[in-house]
């Protein structure tokens, strides 16, 4: 909590990828369409946020300051392409024929 409390943003933190995803999915799992408003807003902030590497970076608040623990980022990562995936923004994946 104390490190939460620390963060310039603390009265009103931003969103984050994570919790945006997150909301896409209950409402998504809910019954609500793709073509909602706020889910397409949702998913447009997601796709403007991933980095280059393909992930969505979120900042740990277990470990302050500490980039070499990245678990935060990757359940964001999963959470966002799982949002992505039930609104029907991705690309299916092409077997390769071996």
């Amino acid at each position: 909590v104390d490190t939460l409390q620390s963060k310039p943003d603390a009265e009103s933190p931003g969103s984050d990828a994570y919790m945006t995803a997150f909301a896409i999915v209950l409402l998504r799992e809910a019954g609500v369409a793709a073509d909602d408003e706020q889910i397409q807003r949702g998913i447009a902030w997601l796709k403007s946020r991933q980095r280059q590497s393909g992930r969505w970076w979120v900042e740990s608040l277990t470990f302050p300051g500490d980039n070499r623990k990245h678990f935060t980022t990757y359940i964001a990562t999963a959470q966002a392409l799982r949002a992505l995936h039930l609104c029907g923004e991705l690309e299916p994946a092409v077997a390769s024929e071996e």
